[in-house]
């Protein structure tokens, strides 16, 4: 059954389910202590909806009381070094023409 939502975009028409993705982890940027912590981490579900009228797409399960922001989060925006050395690599297949730098 599809859920209708309100389009916050537009504000004109309803959004209308498309995906249920199912249950995903609600916490990105989490770092666990033990595999057993990561697995236990809270889950939400994923159901995206999009407006035919302007095309904005959310999920419309998504739930914010299922959002803890604390002293686990990792919201910088410092990258840590593997990421730094592979970021030539994606910023050049992200340009059009380009190729990807020899490894």
């Amino acid at each position: 059954m599809a859920q209708l939502v309100k389009c916050f975009a537009c504000g004109d028409l309803e959004l209308a389910e498309f995906a249920d993705l199912g249950d995903i982890p609600v916490l990105c940027g989490v770092h666990y202590a033990t595999e057993a912590e990561a697995l236990s981490s809270p889950l939400g579900r994923m159901t995206l909806g999009y407006c035919e009228r302007c095309a904005y797409v959310r999920n419309i399960a998504f739930d914010p009381d299922a959002l803890v922001y604390d002293t686990t989060m990792d919201t910088t925006c410092i990258t840590p070094p593997p990421s730094r050395a592979s970021r030539p690599i994606w910023s050049a297949r992200s340009r059009p023409g380009s190729t990807s730098p020899a490894r």
